[in-house]
């Protein structure tokens, strides 16, 4: 992922919807377009930038589920869901679990997230049969004083858990 690309998108966001490039205004016309998805900004999402550098932002595992749920409703979704990287293959998480088969690693959809002492995976679980459900997931961990690397693998097993019993 780029931050600068994020960043970009909300100030876009806000100069086309109020015609200011501000934060301000970009966060308000943020909340619009999240309230026009049917999702409650009251709780769970705190935004101070776009890059998602702050420490001072906050989007709970709820928020980001209920967001990801919202997102399987959009026209967009498709196009969404492919945008995300998937364990192994390109992207933010292609050193993810390397040693785990491919069969539930293929059916994983993840967007990442890093910065010291925290590490998060939010995204889908598409289902191994035809009439099964696709899982929705957010993992998200903070303070940790381990290293990242331990984090990493303890995470790779909980997504590769939800994947092999869906």
């Amino acid at each position: 992922s780029n931050n600068l690309y994020a960043e970009t998108l909300l100030r876009t966001l806000g100069k086309y919807c109020h015609n200011s490039t501000g934060y301000d205004a970009s966060r308000s016309a943020l909340n619009e377009v999240l309230k026009e998805m049917g999702l409650d900004v009251s709780r769970g999402i705190r935004i101070t930038d776009g890059s998602g550098l702050s420490r001072k932002n906050y989007i709970s595992a709820d928020f980001l589920c209920r967001f990801l749920k919202a997102m399987m409703s959009s026209p967009a979704y498709q196009d969404f869901l492919y945008s995300l990287p998937q364990p192994g293959g390109n992207g933010t998480i292609k050193f993810n679990m390397k040693s785990y088969p491919e069969e539930p690693k293929s059916r994983i959809y993840v967007k990442s997230g890093s910065m010291n002492g925290i590490r998060c995976y939010s995204g889908y679980v598409l289902p191994s049969k035809s009439d099964g459900k696709t899982l929705i997931f957010s993992i998200l961990t903070g303070n940790c004083t381990a290293s990242s690397w331990k984090v990493r693998q303890l995470l790779d097993k909980l997504m590769a858990s939800i994947a092999e019993n869906n």
